[in-house]
Order: C-alpha cells, then sequence, then structure tokens
C-alpha cells in the first residue's frame, strides 16, 4: 500500500536527494545568465528581459532532463545511485565555472575547456579568477562532500514521481521556446521561423542559451559534400562589378618591397583612436593620430571574420571561411609564397604559448611560416612578467622582435606581431597607473588606458627599428588589427554602434618611407580583411593567386565593399549599392547568383 508521504511528489522529489540541487542550480543559472545581461547590454527593453528568461528556462529544461535520466535510471538500476550523485554534481558545477570565466573574461568556459585544452589555456583561466573565488569553490567543494555523505546515509523513500518530472521538463522546454519566438524577430511562422539574429540579437541569442548549452556536444558546420556550382557569363559579371569575385589588374610591375612586418594589434578598433572618436582622450592616441595624419591608411576597412585565427586566415590567405579542421598548407597563403621566394624568411611572433588553441599547427602546417616564436621561447630569454596570465606582454614581444630583425635586417622577409596586451581582461586594468597622463589614468573606461600603452609601445618599436636603421626604403610596415574587440570592459559606453559589433572597422595604416605608391589609395573607400595580401602580393611583385577574395587596395578597378563572416554561420556583404546578410548554411536570398556564391564560399572545386 503506498503512503501518503510517498503520494507527495515534492516531498518525494527532496526525499530522493535532488531537490536541493535543483534550486541551487536555479540560482546559479540566475546569476551566471544575468551577468552576462548585466555585463552587455546598457539599455534594457523587453527583448532582452524575455531572452534573460529564456536562457533561464533552456538551462533548467537540460537540468531537469539529467534529473529525470537520473530518475529512471535509479529505479531500473538502484545501485548507481553513487553514480547518479557523481553525475548531478558535475553538471551543477558547470554554471559555477562559466560564471567565473565568463566574469573574468567576458567569454564563455567552453571556449577554453572544448576548444583550447591545455595548460596555457587553463592557467589563463585560473588566474583570473581571484583569491576570493577560490575560496568560494572550496566551499562548494565542501558543500558538495558534505551533501553526498547525507545523501548516501539517506534511504530514498520512493525514487520520485516520473510524472512529475517529466511535466517539469515539458515546462521549461515550452517555457524556453516561446522565449525564442518572443524575443527574436520572426520572418516566418510556427517551427519553420528564421530568427533575425544581427548585431545586438546575436548576443540576445547567446544570453538565450543559458549557460549550459555551451558544454553540449555541437556538430560542427560543414559544407564538404556541397558541389561547387559554375557562374553563367552574366552572374559573373555581376559578381565582378560587385566585388564578389575580385578581377586582378596589377598596377605596379616591379617590387617594391621586399621587407614587410605586420603589427597585428589584439581586438583593436579603429575607434579606439581619438582622431576618429572623439570620445578617447586625446592623450591616450597622440602616435596613432600621426600615423594617420601623416602617412596611407584607410578609414573603412572592416574585419571580415572573428576571432583571432580566423583573422589572420583572412589577412594571410585572403579567403573566407577559415576550415579549422583542415590540416592541409595552404599554398596560396601569402606566408608560403615567401617561402617559395625567400626560404626560412617568414617569421610569426606572439606572448602566448605557441600550443594555445592549437594554432602551432595553424601558423606552421597551414599557414607555412617556417619561424614561430611564443611564450616557451620567450621564457629562455626573458622572466615572465607579474600580473598578465595570457603570456608575455606586449613590450617584450617587441623587444624580441627587434632582436631578430636586427639580425636579419638586410635579408627578405614577411614577419607578423601578434600583440597581446588589449586582450580581454585587458592587463592595464591590474597595472601600476602611475606615470598614465592625467586624462587616462582618471578614465573610467580601462580600455583607454591600454589604448595608451598600445599608442606608447608602437611609437617605441618603430623609432627603435629607424634608429638602427632596420627601417629602409624597401620595408614596409602595416599596423592593423586582427580582429574587432567583442562587447564589454566598457567597449559599448566607447563606442554605440547596434550593428555587426564583431565586424566592426579596424585601423589600416601602412608605414613606409615610399608614400607616392600608395597614391591609389583611397582613405574612405569600403574595405576589408580579405584585401591585405592582394595588396601585399602587389607590392612585392607575386602573381596573385587566384583563390584570392579580395582585391589590391592600389587597383584601378578596386570595387568598394566589405565582406565578413560572423560566427561561421552568418556571411556579411556591404556595398555602396548593395547591403544583404544571410546564412552560410542556408542562404535564403532571393538573388540566385548571390545564393550561388554563398554556397560556393565553403564548397570543393
Amino acid at each position: 500500500m503506498k503512503t501518503k508521504e510517498n503520494n507527495n511528489y515534492l516531498y518525494s522529489f527532496y526525499k530522493s536527494g535532488y531537490f536541493l540541487p535543483f534550486i541551487i542550480f536555479t540560482i546559479l543559472s540566475i546569476s551566471n545568465n544575468y551577468l552576462f545581461f548585466h555585463k552587455t547590454f546598457i539599455d534594457y527593453n523587453w527583448h532582452y528581459f524575455y531572452a534573460l528568461w529564456g536562457g533561464v528556462c533552456h538551462d533548467l529544461f537540460f537540468f531537469s532532463l539529467l534529473i529525470l535520466a537520473l530518475a529512471l535510471t535509479s529505479k531500473l538500476l538502484p545501485k548507481t545511485k553513487n553514480i547518479a550523485l557523481l553525475v548531478l554534481f558535475v553538471f551543477l558545477t558547470l554554471p559555477i565555472f562559466d560564471y567565473f570565466y565568463f566574469k573574468a573574461t567576458l567569454e564563455r568556459f567552453n571556449w577554453v575547456v572544448l576548444q583550447f585544452v591545455n595548460y596555457h589555456s587553463a592557467r589563463g583561466y585560473i588566474g583570473n579568477m581571484g583569491f576570493v573565488k577560490y575560496y568560494i569553490i572550496l566551499a562548494f567543494i565542501a558543500f558538495i562532500v558534505l551533501y553526498w555523505l547525507s545523501c548516501k546515509r539517506e534511504k530514498f523513500a520512493e525514487p520520485y514521481s516520473i510524472k512529475f518530472l517529466s511535466a517539469i521538463c515539458i515546462f521549461f522546454f515550452f517555457a524556453s521556446w516561446f522565449s525564442s519566438n518572443i524575443s527574436f524577430s520572426v520572418e516566418s511562422n510556427f517551427f519553420g521561423h528564421i530568427k533575425v539574429i544581427e548585431g545586438k540579437n546575436n548576443v540576445l541569442k547567446n544570453l538565450y542559451f543559458g549557460s549550459v548549452y555551451g558544454f553540449l556536444p555541437k556538430k560542427t558546420f560543414s559544407k564538404k559534400n556541397i558541389k561547387f556550382k559554375d557562374y553563367t557569363n552574366n552572374e559573373k559579371i555581376f559578381l565582378e562589378n560587385n566585388g564578389f569575385l575580385p578581377s586582378f589588374n596589377k598596377n605596379i610591375k616591379e617590387a617594391v618591397f621586399d621587407k614587410v612586418i605586420v603589427v597585428a594589434l589584439e581586438s583593436f578598433a579603429l575607434e579606439y583612436i581619438h582622431s576618429v572618436n572623439s570620445d578617447i582622450p586625446l592623450d591616450a592616441s597622440p602616435y596613432f593620430d600621426y600615423l594617420i595624419k601623416n602617412y596611407p591608411h584607410n578609414n573603412n576597412f572592416y574585419t571580415s571574420d572573428f576571432p583571432s585565427l580566423q583573422g589572420f586566415n583572412v589577412i594571410l590567405s585572403s579567403k573566407i571561411p577559415f576550415d579549422e579542421k583542415s590540416k592541409k598548407k595552404q599554398e596560396y597563403n601569402l606566408a608560403s609564397i615567401f617561402e617559395t621566394k625567400y626560404p626560412g624568411s617568414t617569421w610569426f611572433l606572439r606572448g602566448s604559448s605557441r600550443v594555445y588553441g592549437n594554432e602551432d599547427i595553424a601558423v606552421k602546417t597551414i599557414f607555412g611560416f617556417s619561424n614561430l616564436i611564443g611564450y616557451e621561447d620567450l621564457s629562455l630569454k626573458f622572466k615572465e612578467p607579474l600580473g598578465f596570465v595570457w603570456g608575455y606582454k606586449d613590450e617584450y614581444l617587441y623587444r624580441e622582435a627587434f632582436d631578430i630583425l636586427s639580425e636579419i635586417k638586410n635579408k627578405n622577409y614577411f614577419m607578423v606581431i601578434k600583440l597581446l596586451n588589449q586582450h580581454q581582461p585587458i592587463f592595464s586594468e591590474i597595472q601600476n597607473a602611475s606615470g598614465l597622463p592625467e586624462s587616462v589614468r582618471n578614465h573610467p573606461n580601462n580600455i583607454v588606458k591600454a589604448i595608451y600603452d598600445a599608442d606608447k609601445l608602437l611609437k617605441e618599436f618603430i623609432e627603435s627599428c629607424e634608429k638602427a636603421n632596420i627601417i629602409d626604403d624597401k620595408t614596409l610596415v602595416i599596423i592593423t588589427a586582427d580582429h574587432y574587440p567583442p562587447l564589454g570592459y566598457g567597449h559599448t559606453e566607447l563606442i554605440k554602434s547596434d550593428y555587426h559589433f564583431q565586424l566592426g572597422r579596424l585601423p589600416l595604416i601602412f608605414y613606409t618611407k615610399q608614400k607616392e605608391i600608395f597614391k591609389n589609395l583611397k582613405e574612405d573607400e569600403l574595405c576589408c580583411q580579405l584585401d591585405i595580401a592582394p595588396t601585399l602580393c602587389e607590392l612585392l611583385n607575386f602573381e596573385i593567386p587566384k583563390e584570392y577574395m579580395g582585391q589590391s587596395l592600389l587597383s584601378e578597378s578596386f570595387k568598394p565593399r566589405s565582406i565578413g563572416i560572423l560566427n561561421n554561420g552568418k556571411v556579411f556583404y556591404s556595398s555602396p549599392d548593395l547591403v544583404f546578410s544571410d546564412s552560410l548554411t542556408s542562404p535564403a536570398t532571393d538573388t540566385v547568383v548571390i545564393r550561388k556564391w554563398i554556397n560556393n564560399l565553403s564548397a570543393k572545386q
């Protein structure tokens, strides 16, 4: 006979040892999603609150589903109680670690755990936590141990009501689904709807998915089975006229430069420069302002991909999207081409570990650089500075670059200096502020301190190279960035933009003694990262590979436009005559030729 006690679903749920973790998980989920919400948005409306609600419902749906699975398992296999508890508590810790990592770096924890698994990434994560958070984690672990022991002593009156748990799962599933339809603009109805996720709505989508979703295995997008579709003559004309397919008409018939230095700032927006954005103090970027005033540059140079590895792929290979699974060498990559002409002459310098995110494979195997300098190499020469968990600060990287350039200055070379100081969390947040100009030191936004630091170090590096005769008539220095900054750390206060925030404008400055070569460069025409490699090919008198999607900025036939991909899922195009955004996986545009072009981006030829 069933007792009254056993008929009480909530009491049975509590007695089973799962009710308390459910409450804890709910609190953690709300806290974590609110942190994302609070850190990302300044102005709120009801769309944001529905997305916040949806994120919490998403988390609770997954947690309820887990509990239901454990309930069924423990009912069928009573001896699996300890395993069930272990699975439960592992799942329970996910939003906790996500919370601390997200608070420290404004990025999801799964980027480190699932994509960048190595000692240096873990060290970077732990180093950003702070002592107080260590104590909180230790206290939580102690709670888990005590709770586990109490559960082991407790005899379950009944596993709990399967009906009750099923009802919870169904409720949170429909709650999250309803929130999805409310939060985003809908282009069609019911289950076949398409969410518009451009600009800030893309952040809303991440908020809506909640904390736990990032830990679940997801199918990687691949179009390897999609066949290349040939264009008709009329389609080719349309694509060429709009800059989709470049026409390679070189104006320069002989090499202008034989030495190239690419200084790639980390997460650095063009709007971080005072002469572009008056909200940046004058004292924060005097050298950048000087360079823009006196050297060839472009004011409408856009990111084409995100994050760093994808950004460098575009810069070096003039192609999107980047196939991270590929281990084949890109013969058309600028570094590979340079190597065929001058073996052993290419350098890639970075302050973080060579193996961070498996980027050593990309840099040496795919991109074809013969020399890779990273944390491991710098540690043999410099004592690691305190207070910066990502690796070596830019001052050490500049010093290493200067030493190498001093040795090879009479040879041909291609060097990329991948800077790090502006990586979130910005190290200037914990840097001693003494010696800074008052307008920078007292500015409430720490990005401004990082801008000042980048400006000062770049000036010191360029001037040191000039004094050492490293920069001669045959040397070109390109100053740009790997990608646009993600939201957070005051970015939205300095740059008030709603549209495609991760595909924004970057600096592009050509430091050279031969300024007249850039007389065809139009400062305000739309261009993007795809155009760097073909421009360099023209200046180095290399044949421009047919694989390139970009155009030489010096070509008289240049078509102003920007092309980019966001989150490997959406392609953006902008020109004076045409603007569109569409899904990379299933383009829905009414224009057949554009749909065919999107299909061919990832298709095998």
